[in-house]
């Protein structure tokens, strides 16, 4: 809307281009038409054609503008401003395809089959520990290490082989000679858990059996400080071993653990172990068999026999590496033997009486 300030700025500019026109044309001095000219520019005529400043006034503020526009608009337009998103929009998960459907045939289905691939796997022998019964009446319950076969991803992290070591422990074979003690109830878990270093972690979901004798409650927490330090080797780890409830045995609370100094270990491990071939393993046909272990015997001698059918079909003795306090490593060379199934039994004789103070047994095939 035009004000009337505006009104009054045409009317003064339209008052100073008449008198601009009149006095320029006073000047002109032409040898002919000057009476016409004059007449053009009589107060008469200017009346009849009063509209005419006006426009021209308008139009040439309309130039101006316009050449104001010109000269002062931007070389270019502005860029547009980016709408400002008032929230992060979320992004919907890609839905799994419905068991069976294999999704081929969409981008979909491709990247769940891919991102569920089956991990690649190695068999590995599990080194886990287990509380053995006392073997003579005189005798006393002691660890045994077993290998156990299982599988593992490649390059399995340490967690992992402690919690498929830790599996292993909790759970006593279903088929061993040995009669290992049964100190945890079926159903138990264990988990390792990583600590700050140098201590490890073993969650039970449970407390231990009930009824067991002092020294077997000892020995079972025992058995999983010796499992998962043998896991994550670090066989000297303090082992914080907790359970709900805070009890994991009558005797033995939650709490700090750790294996025995290396001159008091004989008093936790059993006299003699088996260490190979492991327990239901299956050996090729056709080459010698070994078998090895380690002992901690009076001086250093391990009794041994091979059955077959319940009868002995070997039998000898050797000697350990080393006499106890210490553990010592032993070899028996079986030879070449038939196809067939077979029971290996390591023995520790008694000085006393020559009597069977403590054997592990260890059940294979030859193929």
């Amino acid at each position: 809307m035009t004000d009337r300030h505006d009104v009054e700025g045409l009317e003064e500019i339209e008052e100073r281009l008449r008198g601009a026109l009149t006095r320029e044309a006073d000047a002109i001095r032409p040898d002919d038409r000057l009476g016409d000219i004059r007449a053009a520019m009589s107060p008469t005529a200017a009346r009849r054609r009063s509209w005419l400043p006006p426009i021209a006034a308008a139009a040439a503020v309309a130039v101006m503008a316009v050449g104001a526009w010109v000269a002062l608009r931007p070389a270019s337009a502005p860029a547009p401003v980016p709408a400002t998103p008032s929230m992060t929009v979320p992004v919907s998960p890609v839905p799994s395809p419905p068991p069976g459907d294999s999704g081929t045939g969409s981008a979909t289905g491709s990247a769940t089959s891919a991102t569920s691939a089956p991990v690649p796997t190695v068999p590995v022998g599990l080194p886990v520990y287990y509380v053995a019964p006392p073997g003579s009446p005189d005798g006393h319950y002691a660890l045994v290490r077993v290998f156990v076969p299982g599988q593992l991803p490649v390059g399995a992290t340490a967690a992992q082989k402690a919690d498929a070591a830790l599996a292993a422990a909790v759970t006593v074979p279903a088929s061993t000679p040995n009669r290992f003690v049964a100190a945890w109830p079926t159903g138990t878990t264990a988990t390792y858990v990583a600590l700050a270093a140098p201590e490890v972690g073993v969650l039970l979901s449970g407390p231990g059996a009930t009824g067991l004798p002092d020294d077997a409650q000892r020995l079972a927490v025992q058995a999983l400080v010796w499992t998962v330090t043998a896991a994550v080797q670090q066989a000297n780890a303090p082992v914080v071993v907790t359970v709900p409830g805070g009890r994991v045995f009558d005797t033995m609370p939650s709490n700090v653990y750790k294996r025995p100094a290396d001159e008091r270990v004989f008093t936790e491990v059993a006299s003699i172990w088996v260490d190979s071939p492991y327990a239901g393993q299956a050996l090729p046909g056709g080459k010698a068999v070994v078998v090895t272990g380690q002992a901690c015997t009076f001086e250093a001698n391990v009794v041994w026999e091979l059955r077959q059918g319940g009868s002995v079909v070997k039998k000898g003795n050797t000697t350990a590496s080393s006499g106890c306090p210490q553990q010592g490593s032993w070899t028996v060379d079986l030879g070449v033997l038939a196809a067939g199934q077979y029971e290996f039994r390591g023995i520790e004789v008694s000085a006393k009486d020559g009597s069977v103070a403590f054997q592990d047994i260890v059940t294979f095939s030859v193929g």
